[in-house]
């Protein structure tokens, strides 16, 4: 895993990168920094964030 701050159009970003997984999440905090739609899917997915916490997202950008 690599970690670091990133610019995303033109907004600073602190990101994690982790070969490993089969997926990446960003926090909906962050979406109206950037300019793409979210979308809903069928199905939902389960993310265990750093503190442990599980939560569930239908959502895609």
């Amino acid at each position: 895993m690599v970690t670091g701050t990133f610019l995303v159009n033109d907004h600073y970003a602190c990101i994690l990168f982790d070969s490993g997984a089969e997926k990446s999440f960003m926090s909906t905090a962050f979406t109206p920094f950037i300019d793409i739609a979210p979308v809903a899917l069928n199905s939902s997915s389960e993310v265990e964030l750093a503190d442990g916490k599980v939560v569930s997202t239908n959502t895609v950008l």
